[in-house]
């Protein structure tokens, strides 16, 4: 956002935190000219364009069960709280827990991240989220043969995208192809 506000310093510039569920109503809405995230390939809006696939990790503490274990089932992840994604959709909070209905909701996958480092529970989290935290030792990935859906970080734009909203558009896809 700092080189944004150096390139374009007599422009207003607000960035807005929400599910990617939530993109498509803000953007129709014109509270945003453009809105990224991270969709599962069933939840992709069809007014959605592709930036880059992102493979996803299942993560606890290192003082976790599920991190004792040397590999994970369905069974075993049901047991533990899992820490997701929540939206809002027809005025009701969705939460995508997968396998349990034992979960804590949040918002945004940096405070998912945190609050699994924090052994609260176990995620379904982007790697290149954890990828310092694995690094670090304050992540451990859980060994697992579970089918996981497809993720892709994706935008959402209204009709008519401005200087400003395609040079962060650049600057995203420029940080996605080098993590690849």
């Amino acid at each position: 956002m700092h080189d944004l506000k150096q390139q374009f310093p007599l422009t207003a510039i607000s960035v807005y935190l929400v599910p990617p569920q939530e993109h498509s109503q803000f953007v129709q809405r014109h509270t945003v000219d453009i809105a990224f995230g991270l969709y599962t390939a069933e939840g992709i809006d069809a007014n959605a364009a592709n930036l880059a696939a992102v493979s996803m990790r299942l993560v606890a503490a290192p003082h976790h069960p599920l991190s004792r274990l040397p590999s994970v089932t369905r069974d075993d992840l049901a047991q533990y709280t899992q820490v997701c994604l929540t939206h809002v959709q027809d005025d009701k909070l969705i939460s995508e827990a997968l396998f349990s209905g034992n979960y804590l909701g949040l918002t945004m996958f940096e405070v998912i991240r945190d609050a699994v480092i924090n052994a609260t529970g176990w995620a379904l989290l982007p790697y290149p989220l954890v990828k310092g935290a694995l690094e670090a030792g304050t992540l451990c990935t859980l060994n697992h043969d579970l089918a996981l859906d497809s993720h892709y970080y994706r935008y959402v734009e209204s009709d008519n995208r401005g200087v400003v909203a395609t040079a962060l558009l650049n600057k995203v896809a420029h940080f996605l192809a080098v993590l690849h």
